[in-house]
C-alpha cells in the first residue's frame, strides 16, 4: 500500500497544476498581450505563424512546462480511452459490416492503451530526471513502486495488443463467429432457419462483452492512476498545494 492518501489523486493533481498555471498565464498575457492573442489564435485555428510567445522562461516556468506538458498527454490519452466505448454503443447508419466495425473499435482501444502506457512510462522518467536532487531514497522507492503498479495493470492488455500488431490481426472467437454469420444474414432461405436471429443475438453479446471489458479496465485504470498521481503530487507539490521548483 502507498503511504499517502490516493482518493481522487488524478483530479487533485490536475487541479494543483491548473491552479499553479493560472498566475503564470495571466502574467504572460498582461506582459505580452498582443503576442499572446496572436499565438492563441494560430493554435486554435491551426494557422501558420508564431506558436509560442517569444520570451525567456525562468527556472520555475521551465519546470512547470515539463510537468504540465507530460500530464496533458496522459490526460488526452486517458480521455480517448474513456470515449472509445461510446462508439460501440451505437453503430453508424448503413454500416457495411458490424463485425468489422467492432474489430476497428477494439483495435483502436488496444492501440490507445499502448500509447497511454508509453506516455506514463515517459512521464515517470521525466519527473525522475527533473526532481532527481529532491528524490531521496524514499521518493525514489515511491516512484518505482508507482511505475511497477501501473505496468502490472497494463500487462494483460499490452500483451493482447502486441500479438495483434506484430504477429497477426486481432483475433477473438466470439468476434470471428459474428463475422462468419454476417456472411449469410442477407440470405432469405437461411434467415428462415434462424441465422438472422443467431446473428443479432451474437452481435448483442459481443457489444455487451466489450463494453463490460472497457468498463472493468476503466475501473482498474482509475484506481491505479489515482495512486500514481497522488504519489507524484507528494513529490511535485507541498502539503498546501504549492508547486515545488526542482533544484
Amino acid at each position: 500500500m502507498l503511504p499517502i492518501p490516493t482518493e481522487n489523486g488524478f483530479q487533485r493533481f490536475r487541479e494543483a497544476i491548473l491552479t499553479t498555471l493560472k498566475p503564470t498565464i495571466e502574467k504572460i498575457y498582461n506582459e505580452h498581450r498582443d503576442e499572446y492573442i496572436l499565438v492563441t489564435w494560430n493554435l486554435a485555428n491551426n494557422i501558420k505563424g508564431p506558436r509560442r510567445v517569444n520570451r525567456v522562461l525562468d527556472s520555475r516556468e521551465k519546470a512547470l512546462t515539463k510537468v504540465w506538458g507530460g500530464f496533458l498527454e496522459i490526460e488526452r490519452s486517458y480521455r480517448t480511452l474513456n470515449e472509445i466505448p461510446i462508439y460501440l454503443k451505437r453503430f453508424p447508419p448503413n454500416s457495411p459490416s458490424k463485425a468489422q466495425y467492432l474489430e476497428l473499435i477494439i483495435t483502436s482501444y488496444l492501440n490507445e492503451v499502448y500509447v497511454f502506457k508509453n506516455r506514463i512510462d515517459s512521464y515517470t522518467k521525466k519527473i525522475a530526471r527533473l526532481y532527481k536532487n529532491e528524490l531521496q531514497l524514499g521518493g525514489s522507492r515511491l516512484l518505482i513502486q508507482l511505475g511497477h503498479e501501473l505496468i502490472k495493470s497494463f500487462d494483460k492488455i499490452i500483451k493482447i495488443r502486441g500479438g495483434h500488431v506484430h504477429e497477426h490481426r486481432y483475433n477473438d472467437d466470439d468476434l470471428d463467429s459474428l463475422a462468419y454469420l454476417e456472411i449469410f444474414i442477407d440470405d432469405k432461405e437461411l434467415a428462415q432457419i434462424g441465422i438472422t436471429k443467431m446473428y443479432r443475438k451474437l452481435l448483442k453479446f459481443n457489444k455487451m462483452k466489450w463494453l463490460q471489458t472497457f468498463q472493468n479496465n476503466k475501473n482498474t485504470f482509475q484506481i491505479v492512476l489515482d495512486a500514481y498521481f497522488a504519489g507524484l503530487h507528494s513529490i511535485i507539490f507541498d502539503e498546501k498545494g504549492n508547486f515545488l521548483v526542482p533544484k
